[in-house]
C-alpha cells in the first residue's frame, strides 16, 4: 500500500510548524534546533527562522 508522505514534494513545510518547533525548543530551555525536512520550506517558515531575534538559533535542512 502506497502511503504519501505529509511533507512530500508539493507540500511545503509552513511558518506555523516551524513556531511549533520554536516553542518545543523554549519549553525544553533550548537556544538551537535543527529542523530536518523530506520537503521544503515555504517562504514564510524561512523569514520566520531568520528573524527569531537571537531567541533561537534555527537550521532548516531542506530534503529536496
Amino acid at each position: 500500500m502506497y502511503r504519501p508522505r505529509r511533507y512530500g514534494k508539493d507540500n511545503k513545510i509552513g511558518r506555523e510548524e516551524i513556531q511549533k518547533f520554536v516553542g518545543a525548543l523554549a519549553v525544553a530551555q533550548s537556544n538551537n534546533g535543527i529542523f530536518i525536512a523530506t520537503s521544503s520550506y515555504t517562504k514564510s517558515a524561512y523569514e520566520y527562522a531568520n528573524n527569531l531575534n537571537n531567541s533561537a538559533t534555527l537550521v532548516l535542512i531542506d530534503g529536496l
